[in-house]
């Protein structure tokens, strides 16, 4: 009896034993269906990201084609430590001002000239003939006038008092109409040349006490004699007088 019941123990332990070590296999042995899924889950994961990057990537190039190509943008801006030229900037101005560089040029080249007078240096004062035909048959007697208006061709005029001399002097010689008619006036700085025609004679100055005489000192003088050209035959006289200022 008591065998049997020893054996009957050591029947239950073994098989306790059994159990336990199963139970030990069951718990650690890999799960086949999970085992499947891990395996596939990254294939399907990384296959979803190249997928949907397939996707992405077709419709930006689907979208790029239907907008066309970009306008390129020019940036004419100075980058930064960097400036402008003179040149861009004055084109800059320039075209805030709604000019353009050759009007601007031409309205200053303008100005500049309206202020400062025509240079008359190296221009003769013009003799008639009829004085010239007389130099040359007396050169001694020109030579002291013809050195003069020599001088006078290369002084620049005085604009100011050139101007108002020969108003006063042309003034004068009208004062009796009709009898003396100027053929050439003309003063610079310090220095005036006037001819007269006439056929009642030579011209023969300025009146004392007038304008003309109280400015001007009388240098020389020369006469010439020439035919109407009214064809009536008359002889004209021509007065060359020169004159320095006082």
């Amino acid at each position: 009896m008591a065998l049997r019941n020893a054996t009957w123990l050591l029947v239950l332990v073994s098989l306790g034993a059994l159990l336990a070590a199963f139970l030990r296999m069951s718990d650690g042995a890999p799960d086949p269906v999970r085992r499947h899924s891990d395996r596939a889950a990254p294939a399907v994961q990384s296959a979803g990201v190249r997928s949907g990057d397939s996707v992405s990537g077709q419709s930006s190039a689907r979208r790029q084609q239907m907008s066309g190509p970009r306008p390129a943008v020019l940036d004419n801006s100075p980058k930064s430590g960097e400036t402008l030229s003179a040149d861009a900037q004055r084109a800059q101005q320039e075209a805030a001002d709604h000019r353009s560089p050759d009007s601007q040029s031409s309205v200053a080249v303008a100005a500049e000239n309206a202020e400062q007078p025509v240079s008359v240096v190296g221009n003769p004062f013009p003799v008639s003939e009829a004085i010239e035909v007389g130099c040359r048959r007396d050169p001694a007697d020109c030579e002291k006038i013809l050195g003069l208006l020599e001088r006078m061709a290369q002084e620049p005029r005085d604009p100011a008092w050139a101007g108002d001399m020969e108003g006063k002097m042309r003034a004068e010689v009208s004062t009796e109409p009709g009898k003396y008619a100027i053929r050439a006036l003309e003063c610079r700085k310090t220095m005036c040349a006037l001819e007269t025609e006439s056929i009642f004679g030579i011209f023969r100055g300025f009146d004392y006490g007038s304008p003309s005489y109280r400015a001007l000192w009388e240098f020389d003088r020369q006469f010439g004699y020439e035919r109407s050209q009214n064809g009536d035959g008359n002889r004209v006289t021509v007065t060359l007088r020169t004159y320095t200022r006082r």
